[in-house]
């Protein structure tokens, strides 16, 4: 018989290892998460409000069948779901009781939730529509493994044109969660340059496009291994021969870093140059690691 419980501290290593097992597979993966047991060890101990409060176990026979976190932002009043993850038949039945038992400690300022996952966890996916979730956007995860050579290479964003960079990316991340203003204050920190790069193209005072770079925290004493692509922007302005200098560039910069061996990007369907960017990395000879899938649902007021 499955019995539902509150997390408490103890339970920690038995739910990082029961999530990272099922999180290696697409049929299970939900993004929010990594897939080592360390990683989301230390993912869940950082929820707000605290895992105690912020998490709930689905159990039998002792045993962790079900798993379901929560982490909020009350200032943007929004709140992501860390699963379900649930491996025991009746998957949608246990899955729903890890909701409404979560939902009691929703804090009363959240009027959005979302759900992050691969578009083959298809369990997600009906699980979403009958909780009233919309699908509100798909993301391509792009991979590179080796390393490439830009004629020209992008070089490091200069001060000077702070003002274009912060013009630019606001014309094309209208609704980032990583703003300009948050990225140029980072670009500014002694340290930034340490895992990260902010490389650009320009002439005069023509920002021709950039690629924001960073070098993903290791759990360990060994260097990361992956760069992420955070940002990536081309001027309307400008022809497709910047943007694919940008990753060439990119991937100059990447595999140059210590133990790296991984360059990866997210495109978002919903993004102004989605077609362009996910063209760009198909010639570039970057590979599709598969699609995500954003679900929210909003609260009505």
């Amino acid at each position: 018989m499955i019995e539902f419980f509150p997390y408490s501290p103890e339970h920690l290593p038995a739910v990082s290892q029961f999530i990272a097992e099922l999180n290696r597979s697409p049929i299970h993966h939900i993004g929010y998460f990594g897939v080592s047991p360390a990683e989301i060890a230390s993912q869940i101990e950082e929820f707000d409000p605290i895992p105690e409060d912020g998490c709930v176990l689905a159990m039998e026979k002792g045993k962790v069948v079900g798993f379901l976190g929560l982490d909020v932002d009350e200032e943007i009043k929004r709140g992501w779901f860390y699963g379900p993850f649930v491996q025991a038949p009746r998957w949608q039945a246990v899955a729903e009781q890890l909701v409404r038992r979560l939902i009691r400690n929703l804090p009363d300022a959240i009027r959005t939730l979302e759900l992050f996952a691969d578009v083959r966890n298809r369990n997600i996916a009906q699980l979403a529509e009958r909780l009233g979730f919309e699908v509100r956007r798909t993301e391509t995860i792009w991979r590179l493994a080796h390393a490439q050579t830009a004629t020209t290479p992008a070089l490091p964003l200069p001060p000077a044109l702070f003002p274009r960079f912060a013009d630019l990316h606001s014309l094309l991340y209208p609704k980032s969660t990583l703003p300009a203003s948050e990225i140029l204050q980072a670009v500014q920190s002694p340290d930034f340059s340490q895992n990260n790069a902010l490389l650009a193209y320009w002439q005069d005072t023509l920002l021709q496009g950039f690629i924001l770079l960073e070098r993903e925290l290791s759990e360990s004493e060994n260097p990361a291994s992956t760069v992420s692509v955070l940002a990536l922007g081309v001027n309307p302005a400008t022809d497709g021969a910047c943007a694919a200098n940008l990753l060439a560039s990119a991937a100059q910069w990447a595999f140059s870093q210590p133990g790296v061996t991984l360059l990866q990007a997210i495109t978002d369907s919903r993004h102004m140059q989605a077609n362009l960017l996910s063209g760009l990395f198909k010639d570039a000879g970057w590979s599709s690691a598969g699609q995500m899938v954003l679900y929210r649902f909003v609260f009505d007021d």
